[in-house]
């Protein structure tokens, strides 16, 4: 397979995660409408999806390592599929909830393995920029399925959200099954024995720079799904946007990541991978301190939102594909370990910073803003005491 046929099939496996996360967004107040279910409720069904994404890669990781990625990739997606459908079937939100965490235990198959195949076949600077371009992929995803989500919930109500992804995953199963050939040329045998898995997620986590780049990934996508959770509410809610017009605004939203992931494209090679992190840590820092500012001032509307949201997201676009391929690097003998603990890291980042705008939802805009504000102070502390003064001691 070519170089553009990898990353378009690979791109495909790891927005499989964004869309079973984002689709159904502007379907939240339907949802809780139909299950008689409080806002919180429904928030949880995102909170508990991102918790199982993140414990499952742990078993993804070593499994390929193990027994090679594509037949692990191929059983995921089939679990992907089959709860995707059981979903459609929920009638009460307790029942969504335990639905969508299975759910969760398929769909990470294709971002934790995808991107252990990028580390088998590229060195770190080529990574880093099929990263990129991953992370441009990804993306389209966030802006398209929330407006096709959107559409759906409007013409067939929110079922039909859960239809549209069992019926993507099968596509993409089909196409694994078909064309995608094995990347992992040495299978470690010892790789799912509880020592050795023990051993290598020690000596991950021993790392500075995993460290580094881990928690980079773990606050940046924090702050990330604070406004994934809390918008439909603030927007919907609050600021009475309707569901279509709320993903029109969610999709330039990630927009911003996309056009912050194709700038690392290009900005990497120049400037390395750490300053290029370090100009978006300081794009996200600056907008998620305006948003505080506009949100405590009381002139908060969509006209503030946006325009720092975007930019914070272009932020995002810099820091995640450039963290990713810095944590992975220097482990090619376990590179689907390294990729599940990251993966881990990032969706339990995801996990925290949903359940903290969920947790302490009032009615109102701070939830959000300040649970933005605080992740972006961590990513900061995070990226530089482990990576940037790691350098120096390196040095």
């Amino acid at each position: 397979m070519n170089y553009l046929a990898f990353i378009a099939l690979v791109s495909a496996l790891v927005a499989t995660g964004a869309m079973s996360m984002d689709m159904y967004i502007p379907s939240f107040p339907g949802m809780a409408a139909d299950l008689a279910a409080p806002a919180g409720d429904i928030q949880l069904t995102m909170s508990v999806f991102l918790f199982g994404f993140a414990v499952s890669q742990l078993v993804y990781g070593p499994l390929s390592d193990r027994f090679g990625r594509r037949r692990v990739l191929i059983c995921g997606m089939v679990v992907y599929c089959l709860t995707s459908i059981a979903c459609t079937f929920a009638v009460t939100v307790e029942m969504l909830i335990w639905l969508r965490l299975a759910q969760a235990f398929g769909a990470c198959s294709g971002g934790v393995i995808g991107r252990a195949m990028v580390r088998d076949r590229y060195d770190l600077n080529e990574a880093a920029k099929a990263f990129g371009y991953l992370g441009m992929a990804m993306m389209l995803t966030p802006i398209l399925s929330p407006i096709l989500g959107a559409w759906l919930e409007i013409a067939f109500g929110w079922r039909s959200n859960f239809v549209f992804m069992a019926g993507f995953g099968a596509v993409i199963l089909i196409v694994t099954i078909s064309l995608l050939a094995e990347t992992n040329a040495s299978p470690d045998p010892e790789a799912f024995q509880i020592k050795r898995i023990a051993v290598n997620y020690l000596t991950l986590l021993r790392s500075r720079r995993f460290m580094g780049y881990a928690l980079s990934l773990t606050f940046a996508f924090a702050g990330a799904f604070a406004f994934v959770t809390g918008s439909p509410f603030v927007m919907i809610v609050l600021l009475a946007v309707t569901p279509d017009i709320f993903a029109i605004l969610f999709g330039f939203v990630a927009g911003g990541f996309l056009l912050g992931s194709f700038a690392s494209t290009r900005l990497t090679p120049r400037l390395g991978i750490d300053r290029a992190i370090a100009v978006g840590v300081t794009i996200y820092l600056s907008c998620a301190i305006i948003l505080v500012w506009v949100a405590m001032l009381g002139r908060f509307d969509i006209w503030a939102i946006c325009p720092a949201m975007v930019m914070l997201s272009f932020g995002n676009g810099l820091v995640i594909p450039n963290s990713q391929a810095g944590a992975m690097s220097p482990f090619p003998r376990m590179a689907g370990a390294a990729a599940a603990l990251m993966g881990c890291f990032s969706m339990v980042g995801a996990g925290l910073g949903g359940a903290a705008v969920a947790g302490f939802y009032n009615g109102t805009q701070f939830p959000m803003v300040l649970t933005t504000l605080f992740s972006a102070v961590a990513l900061f502390l995070c990226f530089w005491f482990f990576v940037w003064r790691g350098r120096e001691i390196a040095g």
